[in-house]
C-alpha cells in the first residue's frame, strides 16, 4: 500500500506528463428564452493538464477498460487527479471534440483519471 506522500507525489509526477490542454464540457438545461428548457454544453472545467492518446488502433488488440473492450477509433484522455468527468461529457482536446465512454473512477490509488471517448461526427 502507498503512504499518502508517496501517492501524491505519484500523482504530480503524472501531471508533469501531460503536454496538452483539454477543455470539458458538460450537457446542462438552460431556459429557452421561450419559457421552456434546451440542453447545451457548458464549459465545466477549462484548459486542464491532459495526455491524448489513440485507443486500439489494430483490429487484434484488445484493452478493457471499464470491464469492457475499448473499441478500435476510440481515443484514451488522461486528466489529472480530481478531475470530475460524467459519462454525458464532452471533451474538446487538439482540436477534437470526443464524447465520453467510460471512466476508471473505481480503481483504487488513482493517479489520474483516464477516460475513453469516441470522436464526435
Amino acid at each position: 500500500m502507498l503512504t499518502a506522500t508517496e501517492l501524491e507525489s505519484m500523482r504530480t509526477a503524472a501531471v508533469d506528463l501531460m503536454p496538452d490542454r483539454a477543455d470539458v464540457r458538460r450537457l446542462t438545461s438552460v431556459p429557452d428564452g421561450r419559457g421552456g428548457r434546451t440542453q447545451t454544453y457548458v464549459t465545466a472545467h477549462s484548459q486542464l493538464a491532459a495526455r491524448l492518446a489513440p485507443g486500439s488502433s489494430r483490429a487484434d488488440a484488445e484493452t478493457i477498460i471499464d470491464g469492457r473492450p475499448m473499441v478500435q477509433g476510440a481515443w484514451m484522455v488522461t486528466l489529472p487527479y480530481g478531475s470530475t468527468v460524467q459519462m454525458t461529457d464532452r471533451i474538446i482536446i487538439n482540436g477534437l471534440t470526443l464524447e465520453v465512454t467510460s471512466t476508471d473512477y473505481y480503481r483504487s490509488e488513482l493517479t489520474c483519471v483516464r477516460v475513453v471517448c469516441k470522436e464526435v461526427q
